[in-house]
């Protein structure tokens, strides 16, 4: 199964360069060629031992992140990250070793990031074959709204709340018709281009021009992605109609996974230890729970079931 690396901070932070511990790691994938996923906002990845590294590396994709490609605008947005200017430079390098490499317009925020045609108008040339947009969640917590000016911005709040925004877990959540609207002006600019569209929101997924929203699943050496998952069966509905037999037979892992998971995650009132397939049973039949088919933009609960008694879902819109 592919390995994303810098799913949950960035790989190439500044101290890469003294420790070299995410050189050391990508030193011995490649040496048993590991379909790896990489995402950064750091231009370390193209300095030349590395450029060294990788230029042979076939199972490989690398993922720049913007907020903006408005150098001024990202002093503020993403404070201590190279320029966008610089990692559109970076990219560019990269794709001249015919290293697969995507955009990542993560986050897209409302008020600061530029609208979708001026965008597409920056990228549009450069030989990337997907991008992925994931619009910001506003963290609720004290401690994160200290930490950056951008959430203590009552008009970015304003305009939340007042787009019909809602609060899930400890994030404020963007409406997903606005979402979806910015979505589908972007796949719009992006049909005259070679450039494929994963909707990295979990209620947009099935919204992506390709099966999984990085895209890996049409590249040579990812086939084994993840299927088992709730956006899988959304995906691939049959006549718009969504059970749970459509990913019942994908391969997933059979040990427990509680131990990496906080308590507010775990299963509650559980009388074992829970695999993988115990949560995606949970959510699938839990309407109140926030990972349900029924939380997909688009989708609603049919009120029947199949013939194994699970919850079936209808897609209304596509």
């Amino acid at each position: 199964m592919p390995l994303h690396f810098g799913g949950m901070s960035d790989p190439f932070q500044p101290l890469e360069i003294i420790h070299r511990a995410s050189f050391k790691v990508l030193e011995f994938l490649a040496s048993i060629n590991y379909p790896v996923l990489i995402s950064t906002k750091s231009n370390i990845i193209t300095k030349k031992e590395y450029l060294e590294l990788l230029k042979g590396y076939q199972n490989l994709v690398v993922q720049f992140s913007f907020s903006t490609l408005n150098d001024r605008k990202a002093e503020i947005l993403e404070k201590g990250c190279p320029r966008p200017s610089v990692r559109l430079k970076s990219i560019e390098k990269l794709c001249d070793l015919d290293i697969n490499t995507q955009i990542r317009w993560q986050p897209y925020i409302p008020l600061y990031s530029e609208n979708p045609q001026t965008f597409i108008s920056k990228i549009r040339d450069i030989p990337i074959k997907h991008m992925i947009v994931e619009f910001l969640k506003i963290p609720i917590d004290n401690k994160f709204n200290d930490s950056h000016p951008l959430f203590n911005d009552k008009e970015l709040i304003n305009y939340y709340i007042r787009n019909g925004s809602s609060i899930i877990g400890r994030e404020i959540v963007l409406n997903a018709e606005l979402k979806m609207q910015i979505i589908n002006e972007i796949k719009e600019l992006l049909g005259a281009t070679n450039i494929s569209l994963g909707a990295a929101d979990n209620d947009l997924h099935h919204f992506s021009s390709t099966e999984c929203c990085c895209g890996i699943d049409r590249i040579r050496g990812f086939e084994n992605w993840n299927r088992y998952q709730v956006s899988f069966a959304v995906k691939n509905c049959r006549n718009g109609s969504i059970s749970y037999d459509t990913i019942s037979d994908q391969w997933r892992p059979k040990g427990s996974i509680d131990k990496f998971l906080n308590s507010k995650s775990r299963i509650k009132n559980a009388t074992h230890m829970n695999t993988v397939e115990d949560y995606i049973l949970e959510r699938w039949e839990d309407i109140g729970s926030k990972f349900n088919p029924s939380k997909y933009f688009g989708v609603t609960y049919k009120e029947e079931t199949d013939s194994s008694g699970r919850k079936v879902f209808l897609l209304t819109e596509t």
